[in-house]
């Protein structure tokens, strides 16, 4: 809603970062609900989460895994980044771009995440929601 108004203002910069921070802790609490007390600690509980899911997930294919961490990696300072600067006040004309961008790679990034299921376990994709087969 925010990224659709008009005009963006600094505080629904941080309102959208904290919402694109939300959505990737949700889909690290559904897909890895239990991690050590120590690495939440160590990286902050959903990027933990995930890489420890990734971890379990894509072991088979290092390149993949290393993608896939390298994406989350930078996809969550990128969110940290764009939210400090609007909390200080910053407001530029290209934070639009920036957080358009930014949901482009967190929706892809999620892809990856769904995509990498046993095989077993098919996902299959409708226009309204996504459901498990």
């Amino acid at each position: 809603e925010e990224l659709s108004k008009p005009n963006l203002s600094s505080a629904g910069c941080a309102k959208a970062a904290v919402n694109f921070r939300r959505c990737l802790e949700k889909i690290a609490e559904t897909l890895e609900p239990t991690v050590e007390k120590a690495a939440i600690k160590a990286m902050g509980e959903y990027k933990s989460r995930l890489k420890v899911f990734v971890d379990k997930k894509l072991s088979q294919s290092k390149p993949y895994h290393d993608y896939v961490v390298s994406e989350l990696d930078e996809i969550s300072t990128r969110i940290s980044k764009l939210y400090n600067l609007s909390n200080k006040g910053v407001h530029e004309d290209w934070f639009r771009k920036a957080f358009s961008i930014l949901v482009l790679r967190l929706v892809l990034l999620i892809n990856d995440l769904l995509t990498t299921f046993p095989s077993k376990q098919k996902l299959m994709y409708d226009t309204n929601h996504f459901e498990f087969m």
